[in-house]
């Protein structure tokens, strides 16, 4: 990159090499790093944070923490560890925030103080690898990893799940690639296969950005989750008992979501239909899942919820809902209106419970006759 040349003449600033020092960098390379100092690095990440916080109101108070002038002098060695843990915590929150954000310049000058001046890459490594990974496919997410440490005296437990897939990319190319490398989305699934905890971040990664504010605002990690997902899920074929407790408690969370968008909820309701249809679920998980499903219909994305509903209950052979699907139900009664043609186990179950329930009669059966008569048999309708 020629950054560096341009901020010299737009900043005034003569650069000065510090005896051949190499700093950690992902703006610059290792002759360019040693020559912009501090100061400038500072300089340039409050411009880019301002910028940002426009867009982002949530990255402003950070500039009178993390970015204060005071921070220039700060030395991580020299404080309690209550204070680095505070410190961690709120850099990981910083990156959270930054990670729509980091493939645009601004963003990657933001970064870059961060790692100048926290060792960001050392100490919250996770967490800058989850920020980057939507821009898998630039090589600005090559310049990161580089920056880790992957070999056996780093922080590997906390890296497990991208090891495998991190270290080979990294030895098969070189310092000196130009342009530098790039992940390809086939290389994220086929890792996904290998290791379900991979899959699982990814999916708890989307949870966390939604529940924090800021999966809407990023299309970008919306459109990887569900590629990824999706295409790793329509390889795995039969799911193993440790693909379901990998998979189950992210994909629940996101069905019973409110607000979440669209493009992921839909994402959890085909992956959950996947599951339902290739793996014989126990009944508790079968009773979990439908009371999630119907619980989620609450909160948006009636059709495709009812289809996946319809789909659990014909695979795992179920022909009732539990209660809590059925007072779901009771809260909306517009649901059984919605329910599609093709879901006679559904219509059958709830036309069942008119029998013992009375008030399930009055506020349902109108409407399940009326939205899914066609497909029941005579017998189905009558019983």
């Amino acid at each position: 990159m020629h950054i560096m040349l341009a901020l010299r003449g737009t900043l005034g600033i003569q650069a000065t090499r510090r005896g051949g020092q190499q700093r950690p960098s992902i703006l610059f390379d290792g002759k360019e790093a040693a020559d912009v100092d501090t100061f400038t690095v500072h300089q340039l990440a409050c411009e880019g944070l301002e910028r940002l916080a426009a867009h982002e109101p949530r990255l402003g108070p950070f500039r009178s923490t993390l970015f204060s002038d005071e921070s220039q002098s700060f030395v991580r060695e020299l404080q309690t560890r209550e204070v680095n843990q505070q410190l961690d915590a709120s850099l990981q929150t910083c990156l959270l925030y930054l990670s729509p954000f980091v493939g645009e310049e601004d963003g990657a000058r933001v970064v870059e103080y961060l790692v100048r001046r926290y060792a960001v890459h050392a100490h919250c490594a996770p967490a800058l690898l989850t920020c980057f990974l939507p821009y898998h496919d630039r090589p600005v997410f090559h310049r990161v990893v580089r920056l880790l440490r992957l070999d056996a005296g780093g922080p590997v437990k906390a890296l497990a799940c991208w090891l495998p897939l991190l270290r080979p990319w990294l030895l098969s190319s070189t310092a000196s690639s130009d342009p530098p490398p790039t992940l390809p989305r086939p290389a994220l699934v086929r890792h996904c296969l290998k290791e379900p905890g991979f899959l699982r971040l990814l999916l708890f990664t989307a949870s966390h950005a939604w529940e924090q504010g800021t999966l809407e605002h990023h299309p970008r990690l919306q459109a990887l989750c569900s590629a990824v997902v999706l295409e790793a899920l329509d390889r795995l074929g039969p799911l193993t008992e440790q693909h379901m407790r990998t998979l189950l408690p992210p994909l629940l969370r996101a069905v019973k979501a409110r607000r979440i968008p669209r493009e992921f909820k839909l994402t959890a309701y085909m992956a959950l239909g996947k599951l339902a249809s290739t793996t014989a679920l126990s009944s508790t998980a079968a009773v979990a899942l439908l009371v999630a499903l119907t619980e989620g219909l609450e909160q948006g994305g009636e059709e495709e919820g009812l289809s996946v509903l319809t789909t659990v209950m014909h695979t795992q052979g179920l022909t009732r809902l539990p209660p809590r699907c059925l007072r779901a139900f009771l809260r909306s009664p517009s649901l059984p209106s919605s329910i599609p043609p093709s879901s006679p186990p559904l219509v059958s179950a709830l036309l069942g419970h008119a029998e013992t329930h009375p008030l399930t009669e009055a506020l349902l059966v109108p409407a399940v006759l009326e939205g899914g008569m066609e497909g029941l048999t005579e017998g189905e309708v009558s019983a």
